[in-house]
């Protein structure tokens, strides 16, 4: 919803934070932002994280962004949200049948750090890797462990 109808965040962080409330303290909640849509077209996040965004006010844990199908650094939006908690990057690609190197991972990773302390990120897919046919997704996560 953030990336495909952003101008329903308000109502939709209320919402998911009433949903969270209602659980258990001890259970962690994490949020995958998505950048783009089943077609495997990126969307522009600066919308939804700029400083205006409603998605800062949701009481979760973790952050899960599609870091490395984006045109620009994400990193520079990061700071606007002043976010505490742990950040999942997506360094693998979704919307790519290219294969990633471990070298291309390490650029994709570069500019977090900077941002986020090792302890609080995660690396990840920029999300759920349905979409890519089963033979290049083994490729992909087998070459990237």
């Amino acid at each position: 919803m953030w990336t495909e109808s952003p101008e329903h965040s308000e109502w939709g962080a209320d919402i998911l934070n009433e949903l969270i409330a209602a659980l258990p303290s001890n259970i962690r909640i994490g949020l995958h932002v998505c950048g783009g849509n089943p077609r495997r077209k990126a969307r522009l996040f600066h919308e939804i994280h700029g400083p205006g965004a409603r998605v800062r006010k949701l009481k979760i844990h973790e952050v899960s962004l599609e870091h490395c199908t984006l045109s620009y650094d994400l990193m520079t939006l990061w700071p606007l949200w002043s976010f505490k908690g742990d950040l999942a990057l997506g360094v693998i690609d979704q919307r790519s049948d290219e294969i990633e190197t471990l070298d291309v991972i390490r650029k994709r990773i570069e500019p977090a750090p900077d941002s986020i302390s090792r302890a609080n990120a995660h690396l990840t897919s920029d999300a759920a890797l349905v979409h890519v046919p089963l033979d290049i997704t083994h490729k992909k996560t087998a070459d990237a462990r």
